[in-house]
């Protein structure tokens, strides 16, 4: 371990020779002081270097010299605390100005009302749904997932502008305006897209798009059937079709069974087996 303190002596008073050089381990600065000693030139040096370690910190001399890293200088919480109080008031950074401070953010969040502005993890998850159902065709399940959605952020102009479309492409024409007349008063300004977005061709077909349009798609005329009796009607209409009692089909296919043993048994020609089976499907 090199000493601060000895090798400034060195360098003062045997710089000429290089001592301080082979000292601090630098064996070829000591070599190439030593030829030149007779010049006077190393003398002028070891003063330099004398003065220069002099002033050097003891941890900047460790550093160099002795190969010791820096120490990080950590702070202490309340410091640091103390600090960011210092920054927000303008005080002198000590804990007691620290603890003036954070008593008066307190009483500030106190007085000042707070706006939380949350957006639902399952309103997201509806209206990716119905995004996805959408582009997958399945439009009464994209309805579905896009009313749900509303359910739980009824100002989300974009579903109520998905909601429209979907409508539109079920020929459910009450509730695609309505949606589209929601979106619009909500903010939805992109108004070119109403006269161009193909899923919504079937609303402008219908004779209330001219006043709609006219109005800024604000008001339309009103339809031979309430938007009640419209969600009805589409909701039968998209309803699964009934299938035939296991009974009826038992039936229906011993009916063909038999048809099929008389052409076979050469009772019924080929014409006639058809003819029947025709008549069984009506």
């Amino acid at each position: 371990m090199r000493d601060k303190t000895l090798s400034t002596i060195f360098a003062f008073f045997l710089g000429t020779f290089g001592i301080h050089r082979f000292y601090l381990g630098q064996v070829g600065l000591g070599i190439f002081y030593a030829i030149l000693m007779f010049t006077g030139i190393p003398t002028v040096l070891g003063i330099i270097d004398a003065l220069v370690m002099a002033g050097m910190s003891q941890s900047d001399f460790d550093h160099k010299y002795n190969k010791i890293p820096r120490k990080v200088q950590t702070k202490p919480d309340y410091q640091r605390r103390a600090e960011s109080a210092e920054y927000d008031t303008g005080r002198s950074a000590n804990p007691a100005n620290a603890r003036q401070a954070t008593t008066i953010q307190q009483k500030q969040r106190q007085q000042k009302p707070v706006t939380r502005t949350t957006t639902s993890i399952a309103d997201n998850v509806h209206k990716k749904n119905g995004i996805r159902k959408f582009k997958e065709f399945d439009y009464p399940g994209a309805i579905a997932e896009f009313t749900k959605a509303l359910e739980l952020q009824p100002r989300d102009i974009a579903v109520h502008f998905n909601l429209a479309c979907a409508y539109s492409l079920t020929e459910n024409v009450a509730k695609a305006y309505e949606h589209l007349q929601k979106a619009v008063s909500l903010g939805f300004n992109d108004l070119d897209k109403i006269h161009t977005h193909e899923a919504l061709s079937y609303v402008r077909i219908q004779p209330q798009y001219l006043k709609f349009k006219d109005s800024n798609f604000t008001e339309y005329a009103p339809f031979a059937k309430t938007a009640e009796e419209e969600e009805k009607e589409w909701e039968e209409q998209n309803a699964e079709p009934l299938e035939l009692p296991e009974a009826d089909q038992s039936d229906l296919l011993e009916e063909l069974r038999r048809l099929q043993n008389l052409k076979e048994l050469g009772v019924l020609t080929d014409e006639e087996f058809l003819e029947q089976k025709r008549k069984l499907d009506a």
